[in-house]
């Protein structure tokens, strides 16, 4: 690896390249640019820069890069010769042509600002002046001159000092507009890395550099819309990127592609908890005590501002999209289309009755080949109308996504049972039975599928049983340790479900139900 130093043979292209902007401009000298680059890779917050460029060149050569670079990141080739050392420098530089309107525009615009500042000075000293002139000589005709002439030129006067304060306030924020958006291109500063290399063959004439280093200052994010078309059994998908970049220097027909990181999901029924039916842990019993004391004593700000659960980390690994040719000015900001795709569905209303009576739309997707979406915000359609907004993240060929719950469809679980109790003389067990019955109702003009789902009861102590009488009949799933149901509810209709559940369990040993409802 090349070793960066600034040694006593680059003292001179320093002390050059210190000069301040002024005198390289007094000197006769161009200001410094970096060289537009001809391929991008735009990560979330930074980039891959490649350029390739003509350089004159003898015993070392040098050029530059935007401020926002990380020259120990360079990695520099030169055609027929090798690089022995680098060196580097902050020195002023100048930004291309897009960031360089921007700027004049500003210096326009701060030139408008200050002439009305000084016009609304000088209409600030003649109210001042009118509103308390130096008395009158000469009895009551001059004051009365003095009277009329104080009239007429306040009443000119205090319109005029408005309509500048107007123009005043517009100007202001013009000014600061031009500000944002020259920083926005150029990230703060003019200010460009002069990196001198040295040769191991001295060169005459022109050189052939390629070179590629990383900046911050630009990145890009996913933008995804989600259309389920449940008529149709499709989820009709889209991928933009935003992309954005300020490094003063303007990219024209770059090639282009963004990396993407991996991903989470979103917009989903609220989980079901586990239902744990074992022996009372007097631990348990103790601490939820404890806990309840200490709530009921606990400020409500601090009981608010308990810590939420670490979100879990994901994998390193990333995908490459290729955009093609784009073009991006510094400070600019487009949207370029990544991904068109049409993904079969199988759409189904998805209920969690014990938990909430809403049913979300549910479609499960499968993808023509694998999928790495890093995280973004999707709109999220239905039939052509907006159902939400909501955070996306992916990876793979297969996924759930939830398009929100329908008010027309909904599903009510009503408790008809909840007993406790033992049975038998000898050998007695104690008893926990629940029953419910599980309403659906359809309030759309064609039918629905639906799946119910509610959590099944584990069994934690040795010698309980459990007898489950259900109709329709469940299913239990053993990933989940839920029971579910798959029912078509018609037009205009309800479906009803009972479900009843009985836990026996040895009568010496406490129990915690661990479900009330």
């Amino acid at each position: 690896m090349i070793r960066y130093r600034l040694s006593a043979a680059a003292l001179l292209v320093t002390l050059v390249l210190s000069l301040t902007g002024a005198d390289m401009l007094m000197a006769g000298q161009t200001l410094p640019r970096p060289a537009e680059p001809f391929k991008v890779t735009l990560f979330p917050q930074s980039a891959r820069i490649e350029v390739l460029q003509t350089l004159p060149a003898e015993n070392s050569l040098t050029l530059f890069l935007p401020h926002q670079a990380d020259p120990e990141s360079l990695t520099l080739n030169i055609s027929g010769n090798t690089v022995t050392a680098m060196e580097w420098v902050l020195t002023d530089g100048q930004a291309g042509p897009a960031a360089a309107a921007v700027k004049e525009q500003l210096l326009q615009a701060r030139a408008a600002l200050a002439r009305t500042q000084g016009r609304k000075t000088a209409i600030e000293a003649r109210i001042a002046m009118w509103s308390q002139p130096r008395p009158a000589v000469g009895g009551t005709a001059e004051l009365e001159r003095l009277d009329k002439a104080m009239t007429e030129h306040l009443s000119a006067l205090l319109p005029e000092a408005e309509e500048t304060d107007r123009l005043l306030e517009k100007q202001q924020a013009a000014v600061h507009e031009l500000e944002a958006r020259l920083n926005n291109a150029t990230g703060g500063s003019e200010k460009v890395w002069a990196v001198t290399a040295q040769l191991h063959t001295p060169a005459s004439g022109q050189v052939t550099a390629q070179y590629a280093y990383t900046a911050t200052g630009c990145g890009w994010q996913p933008l995804y819309t989600l259309h389920a078309v449940p008529g149709k059994n499709v989820v009709e998908f889209s991928y933009a990127a935003a992309l954005r970049q300020g490094l003063g220097t303007d990219w024209n027909n770059v090639r282009l592609a963004v990396a993407t990181l991996p991903p989470r999901a979103g917009l989903a029924p609220p989980p079901l908890p586990r239902w744990d039916i074992g022996p009372v842990q007097q631990q348990t019993v103790q601490l939820r005590k404890a806990v309840m004391m200490a709530a009921d004593a606990a400020p409500e700000n601090m009981l608010a501002a308990a810590p939420e659960a670490a979100e879990r980390s994901l994998a390193s690994t990333y995908a490459v999209w290729n955009l093609g040719t784009v073009s991006l000015a510094a400070g600019g900001s487009r949207q370029v289309p990544v991904l068109n795709e049409t993904w079969q569905a199988a759409y189904v209303y998805t209920v969690r009755p014990a938990r909430s009576p809403r049913a979300f739309l549910t479609a499960r997707v499968t993808m023509p080949e694998t999928r790495l979406l890093p995280a973004g915000q999707a709109t999220m359609l239905v039939d052509g109308a907006t159902a939400g907004r909501q955070r996306l993240e992916f990876a793979g060929t297969e996924e759930t996504f939830h398009f929100g719950s329908d008010p027309l469809v909904t599903a009510q679980m009503n408790l008809q049972k909840r007993q406790e109790g033992t049975q038998g003389f000898i050998g007695k067990k104690q008893v926990f039975e629940w029953a419910w019955e599980i309403t659906l109702t359809n309030a759309r003009q064609h039918p629905v599928n639906l799946e119910v789902q509610d959590a099944a009861p584990q069994l934690r102590l040795a010698g309980m049983e459990l007898k489950l009488r259900s109709s329709p009949e469940a299913e239990l799933d053993e990933k989940t340790q839920q029971y579910v149901w798959k029912l078509a509810v018609p037009a205009g209709s309800e479906r009803v479900i009972s479900h009843a559940v009985t836990v026996t369990a040895p009568e010496d040993t406490p129990v915690d139900a661990g479900r009330k409802q």
